[in-house]
C-alpha cells in the first residue's frame, strides 16, 4: 500500500443559529492534536478541514475531501455536531467518488459508542475516549491490513454488521508526550484555544468530564513554546485556555504565569481563561493581569445556595462574590456562565440566579439552558423523569445550550425558561444602567438573540390566544434509555481511571526523585 492519506474534518453546520459556535474565529483544537500525534508517529499524508472556521457548506466540504482522495476520513463531533458529521459521510458515500474508511470521535460517541454505531451506519468506526493513541493505532493497522480487535477504544462492525466494542482506552498520563498541535495544517486564525491541562476534579451534574477527574498538566516550557509559535508563525492575537478549570492548581498556575511573564508572552498576545470561583485570589488575579490576561470566565451556574449543593459545583455565593472582587481589583474583564433549568429549578431559583448575576455585574453575562448531554448525571435523571426533568427530544440538533429544546421542566414550561433567559440578559444590563453595553451586546449577538426572541414572542402570542404549546420533536424511547444508562458505565470508568492515573503519576514522581 502507498503512503496512507488521512483527512480530519470539523464538519459544517446545517444552519447558523449560534454564531459564537457556528462561525468561530478560532480553529478546532482536537483535530490539530490528533494530526500532530499521527504525524509524529507515522509517515503519512495528512490534511485538515475546519468547515466552520472556513465557512464551508456541505458541498464544498465534500468536494475538498474528494480532491484529497483520502484512505481515512476522521470526523470530530460534539453532540449537536454528530448529525452534520454523518451528513458529510453520507454525501461521500452517495457520490461514490472516493471510498475512505469513515471514523468519528469526540465526546458524544464516547458517551454513546455502540448506540452511535447503530444510529449512524455512515461511520465505519467509532473512536471513543481519548483519541490520539487509538486513532494512530487504527491508522497503522489499516495501512498494514491488520485486525483491529487488539486496539482499545474502538467500536466497529464485524462481517455480519454487528457492532464490536474493544476495551476502553487508558488516558495518556504524561500529556507532555503529545506533540504540539499541528496548527500548520489549519488556516491561520486570530484566536486559538490551547490546553495547559486535561481533567477536572469536580463532579458537576451537567458535565460529562471527558478528560477525567485527575488533572494532567503540561510543563510551563511546553506551553510557552506553543504560545510563542502561535504568535510568531500563525498571527495569533488572542489565546484562550480551553482547560476545564485553568487555575485549579493555584501554586502551579502562579508558577506558569510567572514564567510566562519572564518569557515576555504579555508583549506578543493577550489571553483569556475559564476557571472555578474557588481558585482565585488577589495575587493570582494581579499576576494574570500583568501577563496580559484580557478576560476571565467564571462558572456561576446558579444563584441558589440549595441548587449549588445539588449541582455538585462545590461553590457558594460568598466564593463567587469574592472571586469577582479579585478580578475587579485587578482590572480583569469578566464573563459569567449561568445555566437556567438546574435540578428542581423553580421560578424563585431562576430569579435568585438572575439577581446574583446582576450583583456580580460581569462585562459579559452568558445564560444557557440546561442540556441533558449523554454521559451526565442530568441526562440520567432526565431519562428517569427525576430532578424535575423530562427528555422530550432525542434529535441531537436540539442539544445546544442557547436555543436547544431537549428538556422539559417540572413546574416550568420550556417557554417560561426561555423567557427568563431573555429577561436575564436585559435585567443585568438595565439594572446596572449599562445601556451602551446592552446595545453592543445586541449588535454582537443579534442573530442568535433574535432566534431566542422570536421563540418567546411566539410563546407570548399563543398564551394571549389561549393556545397550548405543540412542538413536534423526535423522542425515541430506546434512545432515552441509552442516554440514561450512559452515565452508569462512564462513572465506573472515571473512578478506575482516576485511581490508575494517580498511581502512575506517583510512581513516575518517585522514580524521578530516586534518580535525581
Amino acid at each position: 500500500m502507498s503512503k496512507l492519506r488521512v483527512m480530519l474534518v470539523n464538519p459544517p453546520v446545517f444552519a447558523v443559529n449560534e454564531p459564537w459556535y457556528d462561525t468561530p474565529d478560532f480553529v478546532r483544537t482536537s483535530i490539530a492534536y490528533i494530526a500532530a500525534y499521527l504525524r509524529d508517529h507515522m509517515d503519512c499524508d495528512i490534511e485538515l478541514i475546519d468547515s466552520k472556521f472556513e465557512r464551508l457548506g456541505f458541498p464544498e466540504t465534500v468536494s475538498r475531501i474528494e480532491a484529497f482522495k483520502p484512505d481515512i476520513v476522521g470526523y470530530t463531533a460534539f453532540t449537536n455536531e454528530i448529525k452534520p458529521a454523518a451528513r458529510v459521510a453520507a454525501m461521500l458515500r452517495e457520490r461514490g467518488n472516493v471510498s475512505p474508511l469513515h471514523v468519528v470521535g469526540g465526546v458524544h460517541v464516547t458517551a454513546l459508542p455502540e448506540v452511535s454505531a447503530n444510529e449512524f451506519p455512515q461511520f465505519d468506526v467509532i473512536v471513543y475516549g481519548e483519541g490520539e493513541l487509538t486513532f494512530l493505532q487504527l491508522c497503522q493497522a489499516y495501512a498494514a491490513n491488520e485486525p483491529w480487535d487488539g486496539i482499545d477504544g474502538l467500536v466497529y462492525r464485524d462481517e455480519s454488521g454487528a457492532p464490536v466494542r474493544t476495551g476502553p482506552r487508558e488516558r495518556i498520563v504524561d500529556i507532555n508526550e503529545i506533540p504540539l498541535p499541528a496548527w500548520d495544517l489549519l488556516p491561520d486564525a486570530p484566536h486559538y484555544f490551547i490546553q495547559s491541562s486535561r481533567g477536572c476534579p469536580f463532579s458537576c451534574k451537567f458535565c460529562m468530564n471527558p478528560n477525567g477527574k485527575f488533572v494532567r498538566h503540561r510543563t510551563a516550557e511546553n506551553i510557552i513554546e506553543e504560545i510563542q509559535s502561535l504568535a510568531a508563525n500563525h498571527g495569533a492575537k488572542k489565546i484562550t485556555y480551553g482547560d476545564e478549570i485553568f487555575t485549579v492548581d493555584m501554586p502551579w498556575v502562579k508558577d506558569l504565569v510567572r514564567k510566562k511573564i519572564a518569557a515576555g508572552t504579555q508583549d506578543i498576545v493577550g489571553w483569556t481563561a475559564t476557571t472555578h470561583v474557588r481558585f482565585m485570589d488577589d495575587e493570582l488575579a494581579a499576576l494574570m493581569k500583568q501577563n496580559n490576561c484580557v478576560g476571565v470566565g467564571l462558572g456561576i451556574e446558579t444563584g441558589s445556595e440549595e441548587l449549588l449543593k445539588k449541582v455538585g459545583k462545590g461553590t457558594t455565593q460568598e466564593m463567587m462574590l469574592r472571586a469577582r472582587e479579585c478580578t475587579r481589583k485587578a482590572g480583569l474583564w469578566v464573563e459569567t456562565f449561568a445555566i437556567l433549568g438546574q435540578i428542581d429549578e423553580t421560578v424563585d431559583t431562576l430569579k435568585d440566579t438572575i439577581n446574583l448575576i446582576c450583583e456580580l455585574n460581569p462585562e459579559l453575562p452568558i445564560f444557557g439552558i440546561m442540556v441533558p448531554y449523554p454521559g451526565t448525571e442530568v441526562a440520567r435523571l432526565a431519562a428517569r423523569g427525576e430532578g424535575g426533568y423530562k427528555i422530550v427530544s432525542t434529535d441531537w440538533d436540539d442539544y445546544n445550550k442557547q436555543i436547544g429544546g431537549a428538556l422539559e421542566f417540572a413546574g416550568l414550561t420550556r417557554s417560561q425558561v426561555e423567557f427568563f433567559q431573555i429577561y436575564a440578559y436585559l435585567k443585568v444590563y438595565l439594572y446596572n444602567r449599562r445601556y451602551k453595553d446592552l446595545i453592543k451586546f445586541c449588535w454582537t449577538y443579534g442573530h442568535g438573540g433574535m432566534v431566542i426572541v422570536l421563540k418567546n414572542l411566539k410563546f407570548a402570542f399563543n398564551t394571549l390566544l389561549g393556545r397550548t404549546e405543540k412542538t413536534q420533536r423526535v423522542c425515541e424511547p430506546a434512545q432515552v434509555i441509552a442516554i440514561g444508562e450512559a452515565m452508569d458505565e462512564w462513572e465506573q470508568w472515571q473512578i478506575a481511571e482516576q485511581k490508575r492515573v494517580k498511581k502512575a503519576t506517583r510512581e513516575k514522581a518517585a522514580a524521578q526523585e530516586a534518580t535525581a
